[in-house]
């Protein structure tokens, strides 16, 4: 008997590879957010994929980007007791965060 693996993360899988183009890359909107701007893609819209009621916005990936690090492509994301619009710069978010823990005593 063979066995095969059915969730959704597979099942979309299996949607991006048959759309994707030869010696290419076809990431969805999740996958894209996790990666930022690590690399270029061109965006392929909405597709209708069976198993889903709505539909997945799929990108193919280009290249790298030119970014010198990680740390330049991902954004960053506030504190959740942050407002959503609120931005800190990464020195003060680090002060903020040393400052908290010198004064818990």
């Amino acid at each position: 008997m063979e066995r095969g693996v059915v969730s959704e993360t597979p099942n979309l899988a299996a949607r991006l590879q048959a759309i994707a183009k030869p010696d290419t890359t076809v990431i969805a909107l999740g996958t894209r957010r996790l990666v930022a701007n690590l690399f270029e893609y061109q965006v392929l819209g909405a597709i209708a994929a069976k198993g889903f009621n709505e539909p997945v916005h799929a990108f193919e990936v280009l290249r790298k980007s030119g970014v010198e690090s990680r740390f330049e492509a991902l954004p960053l994301r506030p504190e959740p007791a942050m407002r959503d619009d609120a931005r800190i710069h990464p020195l003060a978010l680090s002060d903020l965060a040393r400052s908290r823990l010198l004064h818990r005593a």
